[in-house]
């Protein structure tokens, strides 16, 4: 197989390992309590989280994060015991969740907001925002169901790719080193494994025949 050809086929295999390393931190990883920052009344928490949308009037922002995984919730409520809650008088009081999972970097995201008027959208657009849900599976200690993520963190997801695909082409070189030394244990040619008996160069494949000089192969 040609190099480039291999090179783009453990790419692909690191971009599936990714995606899987991805959803199982998705459905699987446990958040810390992590932090949280409230405000009441007409203050707003500073300095704001860098997701927040510009336009509203932060008051709580609880930040948790594991192995795995980053959870955000930022939101125009006011905190109230373990949660936010709604109060009159204090405008629209909007909601964003903001999960990012993958190892060793967050490589995908989803996202959902709430009490927020919003355009129609497709299906798809739906999907890659909020991602696929998985009812029976809930983040510990968060009040929203799990998600399969289709929304890719790019530099996350490219660089853990790259990472899997030097794994796996390390697991596959040495895979193929312990199998040659085993051939050449047994006396069988590494390539096609046939006995090679006490020849320079395979006689099934001719494996070997170019580190042999051009006298030593022809007959007398």
């Amino acid at each position: 197989m040609r190099p480039a050809r291999r090179l783009f086929l453990l790419f692909i295999l690191g971009m599936l390992l990714s995606v899987t390393a991805s959803w199982t931190c998705a459905m699987f990883a446990k958040c810390t309590d992590g932090k949280l920052i409230a405000v009441y009344g007409d203050d707003s928490v500073k300095p704001l989280p860098p997701d927040a949308p510009a336009e509203w009037h932060i008051r709580s922002w609880h930040h948790a994060y594991g192995v795995g995984i980053d959870y955000q919730l930022i939101t125009e409520c006011e905190w109230m015991g373990s949660l936010p809650g709604v109060r009159q008088g204090l405008g629209p009081q909007r909601t964003l969740t903001l999960v990012r999972v993958g190892w060793p970097m967050v490589a995908m995201a989803f996202s959902e907001r709430y009490r927020e008027v919003q355009t129609p959208v497709s299906h798809f657009e739906t999907v890659w925002t909020s991602g696929i849900e998985v009812p029976a599976k809930r983040f510990p200690a968060a009040g929203f169901v799990r998600r399969l993520p289709i929304r890719p963190i790019w530099w996350g997801f490219i660089l853990n790719s790259v990472i899997y695909a030097i794994a796996i082409g390390g697991v596959i070189s040495m895979l193929r080193a312990v199998r040659r030394w085993r051939r050449r244990r047994h006396g069988l040619c590494e390539q096609c494994a046939y006995p090679t008996g006490t020849g320079p160069a395979c006689p099934e494949c001719g494996a070997g025949a170019h580190d042999v000089p051009a006298a030593a192969t022809i007959p007398p």
